[in-house]
């Protein structure tokens, strides 16, 4: 399952910890993605992917590229008619390291495909 920006919601930790109801993994995420003084919990971390409206780990809920893939009603950047030269996604995968890079070649491959992946 494929998130609307290519990330692969079943390879993060998140997902993981919530399909798997595995609170240990939960709370490891948190340990690991808390910055400065915000410490998250591990129900910070309960996902099922941006595709749903929860319950939904609060980064993806504020993305910027669900809001805009939502807002033009596609289900994955991939069918949306502006996706080659979209800024934001590019942005977005290619400020990233290389495993987000691979995304962008993920989202040709299901766009011409169709699907979502």
């Amino acid at each position: 399952m494929l998130g609307y920006c290519g990330v692969s919601c079943t390879k993060c930790p998140c997902y993981q910890g919530t399909h798997n109801a595995d609170i240990g993994l939960l709370e490891q995420t948190a340990r690991l993605w808390s910055k400065g003084g915000e410490a998250l919990r591990a129900v910070d971390m309960i996902c099922l992917g941006c595709a749903q409206d929860d319950p939904m780990y609060e980064y993806c809920r504020t993305c910027e590229i669900r809001r805009c893939a939502r807002g033009k009603g596609v289900s994955l950047c991939a069918a949306c008619p502006e996706y080659e030269g979209c800024e934001m996604l590019q942005s977005f995968l290619g400020g990233q390291d290389v495993p987000h890079r691979k995304m962008w070649s993920d989202l040709l491959r299901v766009r011409f495909k169709g699907g979502r992946g």
